[in-house]
């Protein structure tokens, strides 16, 4: 139905909302390769306290969000994002949940987080093993914000994926900003620091909402989760592009659908892409392509379900793996 397939759509955006806070990463120069400026960028995330300004531009879009990140002992971070323009909006991260605050919506959308998942993350811990689909190459130094800055690009081997452009701070490592990139090199999608404050400390009152959720309607989303070791083989991709892997499955709700959506995540360990099931098959299906900012989707009607392939990939890619996809009958 086309309320549940936009709703997938807007989850999916949320999440990559989610992961614009995670796309502010770490590193050092000169005698360092790509490979190990890349390495240092997950661990800065975790490490630093900072806040700043970010520009998130799209599809003609532009929007301006405030961060504040606290790391804690033990590896523990919090984190919370406030919209500077358009609707207004907050979002909450802890290491267990994401809180989404959105009082045009009149609700709060309250998740679970992946914190133990590199899904979660811009890039996995091992980066080396990204390297057999994408090519890794420093490309001199500029300034962003106002500070020094090495430029990374992350280059696909195929046209699977995108290619990333990243713009990491010399001094303090964060990653001051990312260019996603089509195969022709243009702009698909771009995060962009126009300040940055590091800070030996973050006081607790910068991390709590200050929008009130108080009379909005409170979504907590149940989830079903299969351990990788146990894979869902009532639905299977046969046409995954190289690299490509099941990395999680689930069953979760979903506004805008009934009962339970299956969620299937694949991924080459930098690009991800979403499987959405859904038993419940109305009017207006979301058939064939669809594009939002850098994100493709394609749906599909098989045997009465619903199933969307949606992700940061080319349209190509996510249409290749939804034509692919078999359902195995009676095996739910």
């Amino acid at each position: 139905m086309i309320v549940a397939s936009r709703a997938r759509l807007a989850a999916a955006a949320c999440s990559l909302l989610f992961g614009l806070a995670l796309i502010a990463g770490a590193a050092h120069a000169g005698e360092h390769s790509a490979q190990a400026w890349l390495e240092r960028v997950n661990s800065a995330l975790r490490d630093l306290n900072y806040t700043g300004t970010f520009v998130y531009r799209y599809d003609g879009n532009i929007e301006s969000l405030r961060i504040w990140h606290k790391a804690l002992p033990g590896g523990s971070e919090r984190e919370r994002l406030h919209s500077l323009n358009g609707d207004a909006r907050e979002i909450l991260r802890d290491d267990d949940t994401v809180t989404c605050i959105l009082p045009d919506a009149q609700s709060v959308v309250v998740d679970r987080r992946q914190a133990s998942n590199p899904l979660s993350e811009l890039l996995p811990a091992d980066i080396a093993a990204l390297q057999p689909h994408y090519r890794f190459s420093l490309r001199g130094e500029g300034r962003v914000a106002g500070r020094a800055a090495v430029r990374v690009m992350i280059e696909p081997r195929d046209d699977a994926r995108y290619g990333y452009e990243l713009w990491v701070d010399r001094d303090t490592g964060l990653l001051l900003r990312s260019d996603l990139r089509d195969d022709a090199g243009e702009i698909l999608e771009q995060i962009l620091f126009v300040s940055l404050e590091v800070v030996d400390s973050l006081p607790d009152s910068a991390l709590e909402p200050h929008l009130s959720g108080e009379g909005f309607s409170w979504v907590r989303r149940s989830v079903q989760q299969r351990p990788p070791e146990t894979p869902d083989d009532s639905w299977r991709i046969t046409d995954l592009p190289p690299g490509f892997e099941l990395r999680m499955s689930e069953m979760h709700s979903l506004p805008g659908s009934e009962g339970m959506v299956r969620h299937h995540v694949y991924s080459d360990g930098l690009a991800t892409v979403s499987l959405y099931v859904d038993r419940h098959v109305h009017e207006g299906l979301l058939e064939g392509l669809s594009r939002m900012g850098a994100m493709n989707a394609y749906g599909r009607t098989i045997d009465g379900y619903q199933a969307l392939v949606v992700g940061e990939v080319p349209a190509h890619t996510v249409e290749r793996m939804a034509r692919s996809l078999e359902h195995r009958a009676g095996t739910e």
